[in-house]
């Protein structure tokens, strides 16, 4: 029994073992199978998942095609936009760095919104200014511009307002603006695209006649898994617009036609006269500033410039002046306009009626200055746009005068012209004398046989005209002999001078006296007159006397090829012998052969006061024409003063001469004052040549002043005073001392003064007492020069009985009512 249950245990464990095995490798088998199946998935997995990358990339470039080209599109018509608003682009803005200047190249303008519009022309003043409009001929001033309506000119300066500028700035602004928008998606703080890279964008504008021509090329490379999976490039596109045909016929044309023509006028029925135009339909404004600036706006309907919009584009003109036509009769040369003063036809006239355009259509008016020609007057206005000048009602002498012409638009820019007009006296000639001496009587000029002679002579003023022949003859005719024809080949317009005799050669024009000095000897000339000076010039004329004589010039011309003139003045001469002519002032003196007397000078005329050497106390000297020296010796009536005539007489100074012959045969030097004189020689009027001679200055005994005019002795106290005269030494009036000694001017005598003499009953005053000793040639009073019966004054009453009772004056009234006593002293009651 035990055994057969073993060996059924035994079985049954057998095939336990065998189950398990299976299970096992079913499980195994299980495990294999599931890791294989999940293997397969995840590999399927990660390729969906590239597909989906790679699709994903795909859609990611073609988005930002399409994103880049409404960049462009946006960048071109916000451009579009903004230039049309401004007509360029500003510094400051997208792809600009045009600066803008207010009046320069642009004006703020605000109609709706504020701008700042772009000029298309400017106005720059000229140099010169008045040379406007003209482009030619600028440097030859005064004669620069010689415009009329209809010449070619320059209004204004043509600014950078063309179609290729416009193209310019829309392709700087769009380059700016498409590629900041571009990287604001890639590269911005937001942004959600990876993996993607440009490079520099090149792009093109082109204003074509069916729209605008955009060129870009702008590389756009998009990378996946490190390689360059996708790439664009070429973005370029056509934008549907009319703006090229817009730019030529509303904006380069019309510039550049109003630039150069004042007639021209920018507005719609000029603009319209172009079909092309006439079909864009443009609402065309135009806005004046307060300056005078135009703003042109123009308004397009929508699909003609932008495809979804309406568009404006304005420009501003600057203002610029009128034109003013050139004015001008009969120019010839070097003047606008010919005037003839005294001409009874339109010559006799200046008579205007100006013209002048405004470029801006502006209304103008014209104002005249005449203020050059009219000495005193103000610019006139005249209303009625027209001057007229009756040249009869003014006194006015030839010559070129500038008259100018303004017009003035509304806002205070103008053009003008500064017309030269010459104003020919009818072709008058003027002649006059104008000697030194300026002398003229009773119609007459005075000419004298012994002086120079100045012949003025006013020609007419002529053209500038090198073809302009004209000339000038002098005739003189007197009673006598002496006559002469001279002709003048050498002269200007205007007035010239003519000197006979004619130091200057024949023909030669000049008036100076100075060229009558032959520079060796100061007056040798005017001294040798008569003798040779005559014989060693030309035209030595006007040396024979004549009461009846005339002097004619006749001045005759061809005028600017086209007439000939000749008109002629006389004037009525007299010749004498000399000219009464006071000399020059601070000069009263006549010329005095070999002194120098005719050249001192004063320093003050109110006091006739010399200036002295300080070394030798001469009169300091000043150098003047002998022939200006006074004609002392001349008298009124133009004959020879005789001989007993005074010509000369110097200033008073103890000059030492009276002892040599004249009044003493024993004469102290250094003390009296002399003057010396000199007569008429009787045969000269213009210089003092006669005898000379010395005398008492005044006539009487006076001392001179200490260290001056060779006074050099004189005592101080006795200066200036009488000599043997009193002196009140400190205007008490009491009289403090006698002055005596030599000449009666050595010493002061402080004690009585005695009369010694034995027949001089009743002494007087001092003048007495000067007089007589003129009388006697009195040279001393000194005890040993006493001589009885002569002059026997002397200070002091002597202690002896020699005096007594001789007359004494003690209190210095000159009465001497006193008489010496036993004790040497005056007794006076």
């Amino acid at each position: 029994m035990l055994i057969k249950r073993g060996l059924s245990q035994s079985r049954c464990n057998n095939k336990g073992q065998v189950t398990v095995f299976i299970i096992l490798g079913i499980v195994i088998l299980a495990s294999v199978m599931f890791l294989l199946f999940i293997i397969s998935q995840t590999r399927l997995n990660q390729l969906e998942t590239g597909q989906e990358q790679i699709i994903s990339d795909s859609f990611k470039g073609e988005s930002l095609r399409l994103y880049v080209e409404d960049c462009l599109m946006d960048s071109l018509e916000d451009g579009l936009t903004l230039i049309g608003q401004q007509g360029r682009l500003w510094d400051g803005q997208p792809g600009s760095t045009l600066t803008f200047v207010e009046g320069e190249n642009g004006l703020s303008f605000t109609l709706g919104e504020f701008s700042q519009v772009y000029y298309g022309i400017t106005y720059n003043e000229q140099d010169p200014e008045n040379s406007y409009p003209c482009e030619e001929n600028i440097t030859n001033l005064p004669d620069f511009c010689r415009y009329v309506t209809g010449d070619d000119g320059k209004f204004g300066t043509k600014q950078k307002l063309t179609k290729s500028n416009v193209e310019n700035d829309l392709e700087d602004y769009m380059i700016n603006e498409s590629v900041f928008c571009v990287q604001e998606l890639l590269y911005g703080e937001n942004s959600l695209v990876t993996n993607v890279l440009t490079e520099d964008i090149e792009l093109d504008v082109s204003f074509e006649p069916d729209g605008i021509m955009i060129k870009v090329e702008y590389p756009i490379n998009i990378y996946t898994e490190g390689k360059n999976y996708f790439h664009m490039e070429d973005f370029s596109f056509i934008y549907l617009s009319e703006i090229s045909d817009f730019l030529t016929r509303a904006v380069t044309t019309p510039l550049n036609s109003d630039q150069g023509d004042v007639t021209y006028v920018i507005d719609e029925d000029t603009l319209q006269e172009s079909h092309i135009y006439e079909e864009l339909s443009p609402i065309l404004v135009r806005e004046e500033t307060g300056e005078g600036d135009n703003v042109f706006i123009f308004t397009l309907g929508s699909g003609i410039i932008l495809q979804n919009d309406e568009y404006l584009f304005q420009y501003a003109v600057q203002n610029r002046p009128p034109a003013l036509d050139y004015i001008s009769r009969d120019s010839c040369g070097g003047y606008d306009y010919l005037a003839i003063n005294g001409y009874e036809t339109e010559y006799g006239f200046i008579n205007i009626t100006p013209n002048a355009l405004d470029p801006d259509d502006d209304n103008v008016s014209y104002r005249y200055d005449y203020s050059n020609l009219l000495s005193g007057y103000n610019v006139f206005i005249n209303p009625y746009d027209h001057f007229y000048m009756d040249l009869s009602n003014y006194n006015l002498n030839p010559g070129l005068y500038n008259f100018t012409v303004y017009a003035d638009d509304e806002h205070g820019l103008m053009d003008w012209q500064v017309v030269r007009v010459l104003l020919d006296r009818n072709m008058e000639v003027n002649i006059s004398i104008a000697t030194p001496y300026e002398t003229f009587t009773s119609g007459q000029a005075i000419l004298s046989i012994e002086d120079p002679v100045f012949i003025n002579i006013t020609a007419p003023e002529s053209s500038v005209d090198e073809e302009t022949f004209e000339m000038l003859i002098l005739d003189y005719e007197g009673n006598n002999d002496e006559n002469f024809s001279l002709t003048i080949p050498y002269f200007e317009p205007g007035e010239q001078c003519l000197s006979l005799p004619n130091v200057a050669g024949e023909g030669g024009l000049s008036c100076d006296l100075e060229e009558y000095s032959d520079g060796v000897a100061v007056g040798s000339n005017i001294e040798g007159w008569d003798t040779n000076f005559l014989q060693t010039l030309d035209l030595p004329y006007f040396q024979q006397l004549t009461d009846t004589g005339v002097m004619e010039i006749t001045f005759t011309a061809n005028y600017c090829s086209q007439y000939q003139q000749e008109r002629d003045d006389s004037i009525k001469v007299k010749v004498q012998e000399c000219i009464d002519w006071p000399g020059v002032p601070l000069h009263p003196y006549p010329y005095v052969p070999g002194k120098t007397y005719h050249n001192y000078v004063y320093v003050d005329s109110s006091t006739d006061e010399l200036k002295l050497d300080s070394v030798n106390h001469e009169p300091v000297e000043e150098e003047i024409n002998p022939f200006l020296a006074r004609h002392e010796c001349c008298a009124s009536d133009g004959t020879y003063e005789p001989t007993s005539t005074i010509c000369y007489q110097s200033e008073p100074g103890c000059y030492n001469k009276l002892g040599n012959g004249y009044f003493y045969s024993d004469y102290e030097t250094g003390y009296v004052l002399e003057e010396h004189y000199i007569n008429c020689s009787g045969d000269r009027g213009n210089i003092c040549d006669g005898d000379s001679n010395y005398q008492l200055a005044g006539g009487e005994l006076r001392c001179g002043h200490y260290g001056e005019n060779q006074c050099d002795k004189v005592s101080p106290k006795c200066e200036d005073d009488l000599a043997w005269g009193y002196r009140d030494s400190n205007d008490d009036g009491q009289n403090d001392y006698w002055c005596h000694g030599k000449m009666g001017c050595e010493m002061a005598c402080t004690s009585a003064v005695v009369y010694v003499g034995d027949y001089y009953t009743t002494p007087g005053h001092d003048e007495e007492i000067n007089k007589w000793a003129i009388e006697t040639f009195a040279t001393s009073d000194s005890e040993s020069d006493l001589v009885p019966g002569k002059f026997n004054f002397r200070c002091g009453c002597y202690d002896s009985d020699v005096d007594v009772g001789d007359y004494c004056d003690s209190n210095m009234d000159g009465l001497f009512s006193g008489y010496c006593n036993q004790n040497g002293e005056c007794s006076e009651s």
